[in-house]
């Protein structure tokens, strides 16, 4: 037979091993912020479609049980002088909480009430009326010690501003008439740059609104890290 050929092994050299993981280091440090962004958008943009689409079916549910969410819909309201958290919870709960995968309810010595969703997110009638529902895509109480617990300052960032209110039939709330769950469009004159300009500006509620509006997707522009913390 042929006589048998050896080749030499060639191996990486300490400095070309360094090296090597130097680059894979750099290359990590600069993509992980850009996937973990992404992950957590999409988590916030399909859990914010997700309570949109399970709270309107839900008040279909209901309008198939006790007519017309017109006739059936209360406002409560501190505004009003009939502002009372039992009240509002026993009314939500026969009519629309019973149809939605609530695992717990909180409430505080404020007057909020906060309702836990299967899927991590919470949402609440935080202004003491059954017309301002305020979302969390993840644990609110989180949320608000990030923001110095105040909870305009979570707006547009870990919150989301939402409205029912289907007997409003006056201008301002002419977006909400005769409707279900609709993100924050009080006053709201149709154009995408009054929302651009208000999620930015000082009306963050209209944030959600934007966010519907881009199809249910976080916009390349828009002007806050969200997260769910």
């Amino acid at each position: 037979g042929g006589a048998q050929r050896n080749f030499p092994l060639k191996g990486f050299t300490l400095a070309e091993v360094l090296i090597t993981l130097g680059v894979i280091g750099v290359v990590a440090a600069l993509t992980m912020p850009t996937l973990i962004k992404k992950y957590t958008n999409h988590v916030v943009e399909t859990r914010l479609k997700a309570f949109y689409s399970q709270f309107n079916e839900a008040i279909k549910l209901a309008e198939a049980e006790y007519g017309d969410k017109k006739d059936w819909y209360f406002e409560i309201g501190e505004n009003l002088g009939n502002y009372d958290i039992d009240v509002l919870d026993e009314w939500f709960m026969k009519y629309i909480g019973k149809n939605l995968k609530i695992i717990k309810t909180e409430r505080f010595h404020w007057g909020g009430l906060f309702y836990y969703l299967a899927n991590g997110s919470s949402f609440g009638f935080y202004n003491k009326n059954t017309r301002d529902l305020m979302f969390f895509p993840g644990n609110f109480k989180k949320c608000l010690k990030a923001h110095n617990n105040t909870y305009y300052e979570t707006i547009g960032y870990c919150s989301f501003i939402f409205n029912y209110m289907p007997i409003a039939n006056n201008e301002e709330w002419h977006h909400n008439y005769n409707k279900g769950l609709e993100p924050w469009k009080y006053n709201w004159d149709g154009t995408e740059e009054s929302l651009k300009t208000n999620c930015a500006g000082s009306v963050r509620a209209f944030c959600s609104t934007w966010i519907q509006h881009n199809n249910w997707t976080i916009p390349e522009d828009y002007p806050y890290p969200v997260g769910m913390y």
